[in-house]
């Protein structure tokens, strides 16, 4: 099996394995039951030399925004949860056996490294992808940015990432495309559409807050 080559927008198969390494998942009936896997040092290795890697390059390099990037990264992050969880009671261990103890470990620590990667492509999405696509007025023939579109991106994120990146993704990324679609959708729409477009807007309360609408 070639790590370097697996299709990373449909992880389905690599997934299982290295869920089956790792964990020794086995299904009886439609029970799965997780033990110890049969080599789940070399998966959690394998996980962060080749997985994570593999994740960051193409999210940065290969992504064609045609699958949202959630749904082929959301899926690994049990295991680079497990693969850090481990690495910190590792750690603990040492300490407990009189070895130094680095306070700074983290469970979390290589979903981390997905943050910044993550959170550059979604700028560029919103400021290429989005503002290409849309909804299309029906009197004037003109195509505006879908905002349930922009939301679907952006949603599955928001428990995730730092609320500082958030804020970056939504400054850089988001307003700028929306304030444009908002000018020139009032400058075409009439009494109904402008009730339509407060509609819209509402849908990006929770995400923008008060001040920025």
């Amino acid at each position: 099996l070639n790590f370097d080559e697996f299709n990373v927008e449909h992880p389905e198969i690599i997934l299982k394995l290295m869920e089956g390494i790792i964990y020794g998942t086995t299904t009886e009936g439609d029970t799965s039951i997780v033990g110890e896997g049969a080599l789940p040092i070399v998966g959690r290795n394998i996980i962060v030399q080749k997985i994570l890697p593999r994740l960051i390059h193409h999210l940065e390099h290969g992504w064609t925004y045609e699958v949202p990037c959630h749904l082929w990264i959301h899926p690994w992050l049990p295991l680079l949860m497990e693969v850090g969880r481990t690495q910190q009671q590792k750690e603990k261990q040492k300490h407990d056996d009189g070895d130094r103890y680095i306070s700074g470990s983290d469970p979390v620590i290589h979903i981390k490294s997905l943050w910044r990667p993550v959170k550059q492509q979604l700028i560029r999405w919103y400021l290429t992808s989005w503002s290409s696509t849309g909804t299309t007025d029906s009197s004037d023939s003109l195509s505006f940015p879908s905002s349930k579109e922009a939301l679907d991106v952006i949603l599955p994120w928001v428990s995730l990432l730092p609320s500082t990146m958030l804020d970056d993704i939504v400054e850089r990324g988001i307003m700028p495309t929306l304030s444009t679609s908002i000018i020139d959708r009032i400058n075409v729409e009439n009494v109904n559409g402008s009730i339509d477009l407060e509609r819209e807007l509402h849908l990006w309360h929770p995400t923008l807050g008060t001040v920025r609408l």
